[in-house]
């Protein structure tokens, strides 16, 4: 729980004890879930998504959907997506049993996400720039790359809310992930745009 208050009690003019008193000490109930809580079930999100994207939806994607031409087969995003199911599943598994390495690999997972989705953000296009003639299924797509990022750094963050043996600065690494992020999709919408392959290139020219 949060702390609410602060009891001071003084004993005579010479000590002061300062105690962290509850939310519940007060009779007021958190329907907030707790960081562990919370942060176990985007972990349970993303290792299933990542499993089903693995599985059925990387494997039938057609080839042309990838701007890089030397991108030739969906296995490198296949490998990605379960590598990273088996982080977040590894993590989430460390957050349940209250394991020293829950938090750390918690927020390892949620950068390995973020980082995942700018990658996949290079071949097939993001928001910032979305390739001409995408399909809506394409949008669906360009689309959920937000959501996991917002997921992602969400997980740091949690993940540095929680006791570990090794203290990663989760704060700052969410911060610098984020930053890339923004900053690496606006270059790559202004160059998408200039090269005429952005469906935003005749909003800005």
């Amino acid at each position: 729980m949060g702390v609410n208050a602060l009891e001071v009690d003084c004993l005579g003019n010479s000590a002061v004890t300062l105690r962290r008193r509850t939310l519940s000490e007060y009779g007021i109930r958190s329907y907030l879930p707790s960081s562990r809580t919370a942060l176990a079930v985007l972990e349970g999100f993303v290792g299933l998504t990542a499993v089903g994207g693995a599985a059925l939806i990387v494997p039938n994607l057609p080839i042309d959907v990838y701007w890089y031409d030397g991108l030739s087969s969906n296995a490198i995003p296949a490998i990605g997506l379960g590598l990273l199911a088996i982080t977040s599943v590894a993590a989430l598994y460390g957050v349940l049993a209250r394991k020293a390495f829950g938090a750390s690999l918690s927020i390892l997972a949620g950068a390995a996400l973020v980082i995942f989705e700018f990658i996949e953000g290079l071949p097939v296009g993001n928001v910032f720039a979305p390739p001409v003639g995408m399909t809506q299924a394409g949008y669906v797509m360009l689309w959920s790359q937000p959501l996991y990022v917002a997921v992602g750094v969400a997980m740091v963050l949690l993940g540095g809310r929680l006791p570990a043996l090794i203290r990663l600065p989760s704060r700052g690494i969410a911060i610098a992930l984020v930053a890339v992020i923004i900053g690496a999709g606006c270059l790559s919408g202004w160059a998408a745009a200039s090269a005429q392959t952005s469906m935003y290139a005749r909003l800005i020219a």
